[in-house]
């Protein structure tokens, strides 16, 4: 009796093989091939109260997700035991634990970051100079968002003096007006420079700016926060919060027939193509590494500043 083809017996085996992850599924229902489910809470290590939309993230997949307004998080990654946590939020010493640390259910608590007390320069209102940096006449068509691994992007300004004070900002972002106006959540964050490596550096902001907004042009009045700039140079960066609010469910194909669903958060950042080749950098990005990197583009952020 002649042997099966050999293309025969592999589809066989094909067949069987589903037919054991089908019956394992059901079976146990909760098992993942390949997947691990976190979940957990952020909490103030002082108060033991949650932190609203802290971020929690891991550092070899850089992959991640915001908590909460109550700080509890929940989101599912490749399995590894050999990757580290990293938890932050505006206000807080940001932590690292490794996976092999925590327990299926876990607490992650964040220290409070001692208050500074900054130098006050006291100006007559009447001497009050301003001037806005990185104006631009239009929004223009083309918008950037993130999916997974990108938490925020930050655009450098260089103020004409030293300790100026920042009052006002201007952020573009996708919105029609009626239509479509597109309602977000996200934060904004005030960094200085680090000298060596030109990416953004030390939060100048120690305040919480977390906007709710529709349309297009945003402008805020940051004149409440006292934000001084020790040095001429800074950035103005945009957090994304990964909360249901923001979510877009997309689906598309990569390589093959098969769709794939992934999500993508709002708010979409009005961008130009920065044609700069020289080594004074624009804009950058911030991962889940906890390393920020040069971003090709330039944001359409502008920064008003008085001194």
């Amino acid at each position: 009796m002649n042997s099966l083809p050999a293309a025969i017996l592999e589809r066989v085996y094909e067949i069987l093989l589903n037919i054991m992850k089908i019956l394992l599924l059901l079976l146990f229902p909760f098992i993942s091939f390949g997947q691990v489910f976190y979940s957990g809470v952020i909490v103030n290590k002082e108060t033991k109260q949650g932190i609203p939309f802290a971020t929690v993230g891991l550092i070899k997949q850089n992959i991640g997700t915001n908590a909460d307004e109550g700080g509890h998080f929940k989101f599912n990654s490749n399995s590894s035991k050999l990757d580290t946590f990293i938890v932050s939020s505006v206000g807080y010493e940001t932590s690292k634990i490794p996976v092999d640390k925590v327990s299926s259910f876990i607490q992650f608590e964040l220290q409070p970051k001692e208050a500074t007390l900054k130098e006050v320069v006291v100006v007559s209102n009447y001497n009050w100079k301003s001037t806005t940096l990185g104006k631009y006449s239009n929004c223009g068509s083309h918008y950037y968002t993130t999916s997974n691994a990108i938490n925020q992007v930050a655009r450098h300004f260089r103020a004409t003096n030293a300790n100026s004070h920042l009052s006002e900002i201007e952020i573009c972002k996708y919105g029609i007006a009626v239509i479509d106006p597109a309602r977000t959540k996200f934060r904004v964050r005030i960094y200085s420079m680090d000298m060596l490596t030109q990416a953004p550096s030390k939060d100048l902001c120690d305040s919480i700016i977390e906007l709710d907004v529709t349309g297009r042009r945003i402008k805020v009045n940051l004149e409440k926060y006292h934000i001084t700039i020790p040095d001429k140079d800074f950035f103005v960066a945009v957090e994304w919060l990964r909360i249901p609010l923001n979510e877009e469910k997309n689906k598309s194909k990569f390589g093959g027939d098969k769709k794939i669903i992934y999500s993508s958060y709002s708010p979409l950042l009005a961008i130009k193509e920065n044609l700069n080749d020289n080594s004074d950098l624009e804009c950058w990005q911030l991962d889940y590494t906890g390393k920020w990197r040069p971003f090709r583009w330039t944001l359409m952020i502008s920064a008003t500043v008085k001194y």
